[in-house]
């Protein structure tokens, strides 16, 4: 859940109202390796050119996924693509939760569906996926506890809630 713009009184009345689960490194560890495996497993063989975190939550999963592939990293930032993606042409936006899909769809829509970069080979992966996302990720884990069927706001390690 991303309450970006929403003031404090009002993001502590709707975490009271959903309820909040704190989310520990070593589950996110362990679903990262999983999704890694994955997208390494694609049936036709696609693995990235090159890595794009979603700044901010995307960023320590997209990292685990560089290693992962041994690729760069690049960063994508309020929309807007930090790096020159130059010679990649597969690339693998990561974050961390999608929870509405709005995210992936202003990354698609603002990035990656004009000039220069509407020709690349661009996949979506999610660590955490809510059931009533909007957008499809290409990789995703849908069993629990990345796959959210409910509200419950998920309490990253790197956030404050």
């Amino acid at each position: 859940m991303n309450l970006n713009g929403v003031n404090a009184s009002e993001t502590v009345e709707t975490l009271a109202h959903v309820g909040v689960r704190t989310v520990r490194y070593e589950e996110i560890s362990q679903g990262i390796e999983i999704l890694c495996e994955q997208i390494a497993a694609s049936p036709d063989g696609w693995t990235p050119d090159a890595v794009v975190a979603v700044v901010r939550g995307g960023l320590v999963p997209a990292t685990h996924v560089c290693h992962y592939f041994e690729r760069p990293i690049c960063f994508i930032y309020n929309d807007v693509l930090l790096d020159k993606l130059d010679s990649h042409r597969r690339i693998l936006i990561v974050d961390e939760i999608n929870d509405t899909g709005r995210a992936f769809h202003r990354i698609r829509s603002q990035i990656f569906s004009q000039p220069p970069n509407e020709h690349l080979d661009v996949r979506y992966a999610a660590l955490y996926t809510r059931h009533t996302t909007s957008f499809s990720a290409d990789y995703f884990l849908d069993f629990e506890p990345y796959y959210l069927r409910d509200a419950t706001w998920q309490n990253f390690p790197w956030e404050r809630a």
